[in-house]
């Protein structure tokens, strides 16, 4: 039972930092989208 319950926590583990990696690199993807929205628009305004 005690055995079970350490992969069992081990899985969450792994399931949690797998997740919250994602979101991470979705984030920062989407800072860098931002960024290059902003240049874009700042481009077509000079035009």
């Amino acid at each position: 039972m005690e055995n079970s319950l350490k992969y069992m926590f081990m899985g969450y583990s792994v399931l949690w930092l797998i997740i919250f990696t994602y979101v991470f690199f979705i984030g920062k993807r989407q800072g860098d989208l931002k960024k290059e929205i902003d240049e874009l628009r700042r481009i077509a305004e000079e035009k």
